[in-house]
């Protein structure tokens, strides 16, 4: 019966508790607020980014169908304004501390508000980058339309091109969007076989109706397109001589080409954009079009085979349409090459369907330095200009010199993603001088010149300089470009630009910044920790190495840590068997010039970036460094109160008559010990990861993977 009560009593309890969790979680997350059950889709800026949001209840919500490319971690901010695009990020707040992996495809992720936050003061949802805090993505609270890039389904194609679909029945058309990972000006093709057609691949494209899509050159950006074609040859659309079939053309034509008018095209181009280098392009077309010579029927709940390709711009072998057709609606139609192309059997468009990953990291047609493309150039760059790309590869400076009038034009180009963009003439960030381009909300472009007199963006001095053909922009990727017109010759603040000599030229990027007050939150969230010398003449770009200072501070720091600190551990792990003291001497010697030679690195690092100009704890290395010194310096003193070693009787016992006193002893010197061996085991982890961490330092200021390696 004790046994019974008991169990009885525990079971009891356990009911209880339960039942206040359930109390204190109802009470803490009611569901009153008229914005429960509100679902709205993500709309996608400057990042690959998918998803819809539910508002669960007054302090939960979801995100699902979640997809976000490969990258930094997404955050959830909040903004007061109801818009898809807010005017300032400076005033956005977070609201959860939820975080959305870089990687997602397809997932359901649930965050709670903070307990500071309602849905009462939040006006949209807004998902920023982690780190560079760069916009990815956006919800209001009320009146929000479906996102353009939400579909119901996706159908991976092949490695690098997918296509997504959204079916209304009732209207009877069907949205589909078309996703490549191309270069600009590549075409995607997808469409419907004939239907006798059984073959596959290549052989399943004749008779095909297809839709050719992507963007096309025009002036100095691209227009997007969406064509509908119909192929009935294996060739470019051509003209038949007068003789024979007289206003007839045969080959893979646009369908108004073909049938020599528009009211034939049946397709409507709903939205596109590149961004990432995606090229995302959605249209519309009736799943009946009531064309039975140019398009295929779309049938709900029967099985269709679908042809695809993608066509490189300009592609070799390739030859567009020839002749002349008033009728044409967008750029030729090029050949998609032996191996860009394939068939899809048996696809139901009224199944649901949700077959897509994530896209290589390289796009299809090589890397970036196979095509220059894939990194916009800065608006109205002529072929006659010299470039350099700046140091980590994160800005490209394009330029002419006209020594007859003395005038440089620079045209500059970021190839990451952020709010703004800047190259700066100095060797250090403090004392340079800095020309900051951005775009605001309402698209409008800004460049102003400011003398650097500190690296925060509060210690920045704006500069009224004669400028000329200044032009700012930002692509749908959000890189921003500007360019500008400048005299060689300097005053005051305005450094003078000698075309014969090297010129160190730095860069720096950021999520916000501002035209009236410069503060913390307009600072750099990446920047070229080296200068590139650049010598406008001849082109020639070197990307300057690392200061003697740091690379002294380097070898003194791996001498004492990896050389020092291991040699005197080693040498009281296996030397103190022995019975003379120099196991003690060796240890107490290599850890007394460790910190000697730490002492010095330091003192070397802190003079050095207080002369650069620099912040002391703005990266990793400093901060897990000061807190391995830390402890290194604590060791001399815990050495000093180490406890003497107890009297020993027999076996190692205490004493006769000093049993409390020995057994006390005992006590303390093995705390010591654990102490001194814990603190040391510490601070050689928390150098290592400053040693290593030191390294991608010297590699991200310039130093070569060979210096680099030497310290490994």
């Amino acid at each position: 019966m004790p046994l019974l009560r008991v169990g009885l009593r525990r079971i009891a309890l356990i009911a209880l508790a339960t039942l206040q969790h359930a109390v204190t979680q109802s009470t803490a997350c009611i569901s009153t607020h008229n914005l429960v059950n509100y679902t709205a889709d993500v709309k996608m800026r400057g990042r690959q980014m998918r998803g819809t949001l539910l508002v669960v209840d007054d302090c939960t919500f979801e995100v699902t169908d979640l997809e976000v490319s490969p990258g930094n971690a997404i955050l959830v901010y909040g903004v007061t304004e109801s818009s898809e695009e807010p005017d300032n990020l400076q005033n956005a707040f977070p609201i959860s501390t939820v975080e959305l992996a870089g990687d997602s495809f397809g997932v359901t992720v649930r965050g709670a508000l903070l307990d500071s936050v309602t849905w009462d003061t939040i006006g949209a949802v807004i998902f920023v980058e982690k780190g560079t805090r760069a916009l990815s993505g956006v919800v209001t609270l009320e009146g929000s339309e479906q996102s353009t890039t939400m579909f119901e389904n996706c159908k991976t194609l092949g490695d690098n091109i997918r296509v997504r679909w959204t079916l209304d029945v009732v209207a009877g058309s069907i949205d589909i969007g078309l996703e490549g990972k191309v270069l600009q000006g590549d075409q995607l093709t997808f469409g419907p076989a004939a239907p006798e057609s059984g073959e596959d691949g290549k052989g399943a494209m004749l008779n095909a109706d297809a839709v050719v899509a992507g963007f096309t050159r025009n002036g100095d950006g691209f227009q997007p397109y969406a064509l509908d074609i119909f192929m009935d040859e294996y060739e470019p659309c051509e003209s038949f001589p007068s003789s024979q079939l007289p206003g007839q053309v045969r080959g893979v034509c646009e369908d108004g080409v073909m049938g020599d008018t528009l009211a034939v095209n049946n397709v409507e181009l709903v939205y596109a954009h590149q961004m990432e280098e995606v090229t995302f392009i959605r249209y519309r077309r009736a799943l009946d079009t009531g064309d039975s010579t140019y398009d295929h029927p779309l049938t709900v709940g029967t099985a269709q085979n679908f042809i695809w390709a993608i066509t490189a711009e300009e592609s070799p072998g390739g030859g567009g349409a020839t002749g002349s057709f008033p009728l044409r609606q967008g750029p030729p139609i090029e050949y998609h090459g032996p191996l860009k192309y394939g068939s899809l059997k048996g696809l139901d468009l009224g199944s649901s369907t949700f077959d897509c990953y994530h896209f290589d990291p390289a796009p299809l047609g090589g890397p970036d330095e196979d095509r220059s493309d894939s990194v916009p150039p800065a608006p109205g760059v002529p072929s006659t200009a010299l470039s350099a790309m700046l140091s980590r590869g994160k800005v490209k400076v394009a330029w002419e010199v006209d020594e007859g009038d003395g005038h440089v034009t620079f045209y500059v180009s970021a190839t990451s993603r952020s709010h703004y963009a800047s190259i700066a003439i100095g060797t250090k960030m403090k004392g340079s001088y800095a020309y900051v381009a951005w775009v605001d909300a309402d698209g409008a472009g800004y460049l102003r010149s400011y003398h650097m007199r500190g690296e925060s963006a509060s210690s920045l001095l704006k500069v009224e300089e004669d400028l000329a053909d200044v032009t700012v922009s930002k692509s749908p990727a959000g890189l921003v470009s500007f360019s500008f017109r400048r005299s060689l010759a300097g005053e005051g603040d305005i450094p003078t630009v000698d075309p014969h000599t090297a010129m160190p030229l730095g860069w720096a990027l950021g999520a916000s910044w501002s035209d009236t007050e410069l503060t913390g939150s307009m600072e750099h969230t990446d920047w070229s920790r080296s200068p590139t010398f650049v010598t406008l003449t001849t082109g020639d770009a070197t990307v300057a190495a690392a200061d003697a200072e740091y690379s002294a501070h380097g070898w003194l720091m791996w001498s004492a840590w990896a050389v020092l600190v291991p040699g005197g551990v080693l040498s009281a792990r296996y030397l103190k068997g022995f019975e003379n003291a120099l196991w003690l001497k060796l240890h107490q010697g290599c850890m007394y010039l460790a910190l000697l030679f730490m002492a010095a690195g330091l003192l070397l690092a802190v003079v050095k970036t207080e002369e650069d100009g620099k912040r002391h704890f703005d990266n990793a290395h400093t901060l897990t460094g000061i807190f391995a010194l830390a402890l290194a310096a604590v060791q001399p003193i815990n050495a000093i109160m180490r406890p003497p070693q107890p009297d020993s009787g027999p076996a190692g016992r205490p004493a006769d008559g000093k049993a409390t006193a020995g057994r006390f002893a005992v006590s303390a010197r093995r705390v010591w010990e654990v102490s001194h061996r814990a603190l040391a085991a510490a601070g050689v982890a928390l150098a290592l990861a400053s040693l290593f961490s030191g390294i991608d330092e010297m590699e991200n200021q310039g130093l070569s993977e060979d210096a680099a390696e030497k310290l490994e």
